[in-house]
């Protein structure tokens, strides 16, 4: 994934899908802002995806889920744009993403976004409000003309 980053501009939105794993959350993150939303912050970036194309970036999403899990995901929200399976956490490190786990064991990504122009990293943030994640995202890649 790295080297297609390397391509061009990029939001790159990560997102922890938890599933049933959500129940196993430890009481520390129960409560935690940005841990809920997947679906309302995919479709954000689906709704405003027009909007980035015309500033010449390219969505990517970004998660830790299965790829069977993910294209199931993707097909709910009716989302066009690609997404990126890293079951396997290669990206953790390389792009200095944070995780953390469920009391089952599982690990997952923290929810964060990433921009990326001419290649390199210009911009990330923690996401708080998914719902808002695509609004707030479009304004910073304004601001990175």
């Amino acid at each position: 994934m790295r080297e297609i980053l390397k391509q061009g501009d990029f939001v790159v939105f990560v997102y922890p899908k938890m599933g049933k794993s959500g129940e196993f959350l430890p009481q520390i993150l129960k409560d935690k802002a940005g841990l809920t939303g997947c679906s309302a912050q995919t479709k954000g970036y689906e709704n405003l995806q027009a909007e980035f194309n015309k500033l010449g970036f390219k969505i990517i999403a970004l998660s830790s889920q299965k790829l069977a899990e993910q294209e199931q995901f993707k097909a709910d929200t009716n989302a066009t744009f690609e997404f990126f399976s890293d079951e396997k956490f290669r990206l953790k490190d390389e792009l200095g993403l944070k995780t953390f786990k469920t009391d089952d064991g599982k690990e997952f990504y923290f929810r964060q976004t990433l921009i990326f122009k001419n290649g390199v990293l210009a911009h990330s943030h923690k996401v708080a409000e998914p719902e808002n994640d695509a609004k707030n995202t479009l304004e910073i890649c304004k601001n990175l003309r």
